[in-house]
């Protein structure tokens, strides 16, 4: 039954663009639909070269059940979504290894959506990720998002994890200033 809710999941999900929305009438979540593990990425602002070299390996692992959260402390102004495109390049290896198992690239939606196993959320600069409760995912609009978000963002996985809606949650803190 499993398989088949998230194979369900997974079709419906592509069909709309993306994983599906919840509702406020959703009371909780049906936690088969969420991913068993969740890998925060954050990192400084020479971080971008560090994430797009440690995608590179990721067609190695077997990550059908995980969701990726990727927040970079990087200068409002340099938002062009060049990013998105390039960590999107940096997973069509995974993709082509895993033609079935395959990792979508997408923003951090405006609006609460159920965190989706097989999806790489990315955050902008100048907003910070909010979670609820339920394994919701959105971002904020925030002023202090540079200096708080990747701590904001530590914490609000965390909430997810203490729900027991993830098993895992791991935080990858990346460098790249000065050659690192």
């Amino acid at each position: 039954m499993r398989a088949s809710q998230l194979a369900s999941a997974a079709a419906s999900g592509l069909a709309s663009g993306g994983p599906p929305e919840r509702t406020k009438a959703d009371s909780k979540p049906d936690t088969q639909l969420l991913p068993t593990s969740l890998v925060a990425i954050v990192g400084s602002a020479g971080g971008s070269s560090s994430l797009l070299k440690a995608l590179e390996s990721l067609h190695v692992l077997d990550i059908e059940q995980t969701a990726f959260v990727v927040q970079l402390h990087q200068p409002l102004g340099q938002w062009d979504q060049r990013l998105l495109h390039e960590i999107e390049a940096a997973v069509a290896p995974y993709n082509k290894a895993h033609r079935t198992k395959q990792l979508t690239v997408q923003e951090v939606p405006l609006l609460h959506t159920l965190i989706a196993p097989g999806v790489m959320y990315v955050c902008e600069p100048g907003f910070v990720i909010m979670t609820t409760q339920l394994g919701e995912i959105k971002r904020v609009r925030s002023e202090t998002a540079n200096s708080a978000g990747l701590n904001t963002l530590f914490s609000e996985l965390s909430t997810v994890q203490s729900y027991a809606l993830v098993v895992n949650l791991i935080g990858v803190v990346l460098s790249g200033m000065a050659g690192n």
